[in-house]
């Protein structure tokens, strides 16, 4: 979202622009090389498959670090942004270290195959639509018509313009009668992304999956709508600074409304909750000292009395061999 005419944007006279932006090959190489580095390491498993993936971080973090300095920096001029992706490049090192640190270890960490699908889903969700003004324009537009019916319910006169492509290659639709315009970032869809990401890479039935998909992704849009809708009349009935609006307000809204939607999620999945503070506790699960003998998967960090992030001993000889500690067959992952 953003102010018309603000950041030396520029309409186009076709309302409907079906055109790549300028994508540097570079820079989608090194997410490319990422991607594929990760996924490889998903697919052989086991303590072999972290070797890839602590790779396959290392140019995630090469990417994200371009992304700071090029794009938010340089380009958007977005301090706040940069400091995210900045922070993004950190995070994906703290990642690659850990992976190799499985791999040489001879251990398998589930955490570090979650994170490594998550980053795989969640990017083919985004970046497809963030790259293509074909698969942008539409999802903008749509917003942006959702938009535009909730101020109209509300009593405000407004109409949506067409597709319009700015100097700088972003996709954007005017909502005419205000001064604001709908963007990509207004769509949600990054937040879709990462949730759809994390819920499809966690260990579950496919049915909770389905049904935490949709408890999530239809609150996450219908409460961007609200965001969005919040954010032009501040602006255009009661003169807040639209910086004060949309990256004060609205996000502060769009953070307490994300954590209350991964709540709920946590507690129809709670192996995403596990995974996720797996990954946040990797130095404990991999500890050199760790009582488990042998090359074991890592289902998180164990607890001082010797028993592991789910509550089980990390040894029991009283039982059988050759059976599970729930008494089932192995666990295994369901994608």
């Amino acid at each position: 979202m953003h102010r018309d005419g603000a950041g030396g944007r520029q309409r186009v006279k076709n309302d409907l622009v079906l055109t790549f932006p300028m994508v540097d090959p570079a820079v989608a190489g090194i997410l490319a090389s990422s991607l594929a580095l990760l996924a490889i390491g998903h697919l052989l498993g086991g303590p072999k498959g972290h070797l890839p993936q602590s790779v396959g971080w290392i140019f995630m973090a090469g990417f994200w670090g371009v992304e700071t300095v090029a794009v938010e920096l340089l380009e958007k001029g977005s301090p706040s942004n940069a400091i995210f992706t900045g922070m993004a490049a950190l995070f994906a090192l703290y990642l690659s270290y850990y992976a190799f640190l499985a791999w040489s270890l001879g251990r398998e960490s589930r955490p570090l195959r979650f994170m490594a699908l998550m980053a795989v889903v969640a990017s083919i969700i985004y970046y497809p639509v963030e790259w293509s003004n074909q698969l942008a324009g539409p999802l903008v537009y749509f917003v942006a018509v959702q938009t535009a019916w909730a101020l109209s319910a509300l009593g405000y006169t407004v109409t949506v313009g067409g597709i319009h492509v700015s100097s700088t290659g972003e996709v954007f639709v005017p909502i005419e009668g205000t001064s604001v315009s709908i963007i990509l970032a207004c769509t949600a869809i990054q937040a879709v992304a990462i949730f759809g990401g994390a819920i499809l890479a966690t260990r579950a039935d496919r049915r909770l999956k389905a049904k935490a998909l949709l408890a999530s992704i239809l609150p996450i849009h219908i409460l961007n709508i609200i965001r969005n809708v919040g954010i032009i009349v501040l602006v255009t009935d009661h003169g807040m600074p639209f910086d004060v609006a949309h990256s004060g307000i609205g996000k502060i809204f769009s953070l307490i409304v994300l954590i209350a939607i991964l709540y709920y999620v946590f507690d129809l999945l709670p192996g995403l909750y596990d995974d996720i503070i797996g990954v946040l506790t990797l130095g404990e699960g991999l500890r050199k000292d760790s009582p488990r003998s042998g090359p074991a998967p890592i289902d998180g960090p164990a607890s001082p009395d010797g028993t592991a992030n789910d509550g089980r001993p990390d040894h029991d000889d009283r039982r059988p061999s050759g059976s599970s500690p729930r008494g089932s067959p192995e666990r295994r992952y369901d994608r």
